[in-house]
């Protein structure tokens, strides 16, 4: 796909303080249930190798029936959304740089982006049923495998996020510590200025994991619970 631009400013209703919420390690709130949400990636590819096993990018919930998971099974072959349910299963997603899914508990939609883009969506029968509050990111739920790329960073929001949604996402986890609602205003000044400021790009890949995701059982995946779940 065409990969798509983030945006430089989030719309309006697009705010933690209506419900979206950014997390690392745990989230506020009740279980997610069968409640729409959404979660967004940023992936390092690098290191990343299929390995002969299915490798775990995600698995939300209990490791059984009705969980939110992410399987890559090398090449284009995934198995994206409900475990022992409805799935996307078909997409390279070894191009992406930002992976998001979308779920909407109103019409059990699935919807993947690519780096933006919207490249495949499921109906999902019965919906999804997340019955706990844990979440594994990298990290195999089961004897197979854990995700050999590098998991730079993890949102999860608290409703089904539109294509704009998306883009937005994709900013705001390039720019975690700034709001995504505020706009800057700048004072006039008469001085002149001396010298122009270089601008540091914010989505510039890394070549080794943040060290906040870098624990003691290996670096770039790591398991943890939603206290209180969404």
């Amino acid at each position: 796909p065409t990969t798509a631009t983030p945006t430089d400013s989030c719309p309006a209703d697009f705010d933690e303080a209506s419900g979206a919420c950014r997390w690392t390690s745990t989230l506020a709130g009740s279980n997610i249930g069968s409640s729409s949400h959404s979660v967004m990636m940023k992936i390092d590819w690098t290191s990343a190798a299929y390995s002969g096993t299915r490798q775990w990018l995600l698995n939300l919930g209990q490791k059984t029936t009705g969980a939110n998971h992410w399987l890559w099974n090398g090449g284009s072959s995934i198995q994206f959304g409900k475990w022992n349910g409805q799935q996307i299963g078909s997409y390279d997603i070894s191009s992406c740089n930002y992976l998001a899914t979308t779920y909407d508990s109103s019409s059990s939609e699935y919807v993947l982006y690519c780096d933006g883009v919207e490249v495949a969506q499921r109906t999902i029968s019965g919906g999804l049923n997340i019955q706990n509050d844990n979440v594994r990111i990298g990290d195999k739920a089961l004897s197979e495998s854990d995700f050999s790329g590098c998991v730079e960073r993890v949102l999860i929001y608290q409703e089904a996020l539109t294509p704009q949604g998306v883009l937005c996402a994709m900013a705001q986890i390039n720019s975690p510590t700034q709001s995504p609602t505020e706009t800057p205003t700048e004072t006039p000044t008469t001085a002149t200025p001396t010298e122009t400021p270089t601008e540091t790009p914010t989505n510039a890949p890394t070549d080794a994991c943040p060290a906040d995701f870098d624990e003691a059982t290996g670096p770039c995946r790591w398991t943890s619970t939603l206290a209180g779940g969404v």
